[in-house]
């Protein structure tokens, strides 16, 4: 194997295969993949920057990945996670399964958001950077009436929730397949 003193130009697609092969024996397909999207961009800053003139990434297959993982909580399941939830955090579960928002959504929202006129939440920040509006039900409106703490980080909280309830291989972006 190359070490770190090996010139970038030395450096060869056979050897990149030798790399993958080692990584996936330690990681996941998917943090193989995003290991080599990382090589493959640091190389490409080096052609630019005229350090070598080819990509020994560019000839490397990526692994398949499955993403294929579906969980989502039962109405006991999530009766159950709720009642070992602080009020804080019950607010913020009980509105992201209401609304199915992400986490990043939520933690993002402002009060001039929330239309209670017209029953709809705006998302100015959504993932894919667009805007969407998304209607207010009668829960999601009966929580955000109650104040939910939009600047909350509920990880930890969440976890030790899940732990105590005996809720396993579960996370905060499941309760987007709850609210499905």
């Amino acid at each position: 194997h190359k070490t770190l003193k090996t010139p970038l130009y030395s450096i060869s697609s056979y050897d990149i295969e030798r790399y993958k092969s080692e990584r996936i024996k330690k990681v996941s397909p998917a943090t193989a993949n995003r290991d080599l999207a990382c090589l493959k961009t640091m190389f490409n800053k080096a052609i630019a920057w005229g350090y070598v003139s080819e990509n020994p990434v560019r000839q490397v297959k990526l692994f398949k990945e499955n993403n294929e993982r579906v969980r989502f909580l039962n109405t006991d399941e999530l009766k159950l996670l709720l009642s070992y939830c602080s009020d804080r955090l019950k607010r913020f579960v009980i509105l992201a399964v209401a609304t199915g928002m992400r986490k990043g959504e939520i933690q993002k929202l402002k009060q001039e958001d929330i239309d209670f006129t017209r029953n709809f939440i705006r998302i100015s920040e959504q993932k894919n950077g667009l805007t969407s509006y998304i209607p207010m039900n009668n829960t999601a409106r009966k929580v955000l009436e109650q104040g939910v703490d939009f600047d909350y980080n509920p990880r930890k909280a969440f976890e030790l929730a899940c732990k105590k309830a005996g809720i396993k291989d579960f996370r905060f972006h499941d309760l987007r397949h709850t609210f499905c």
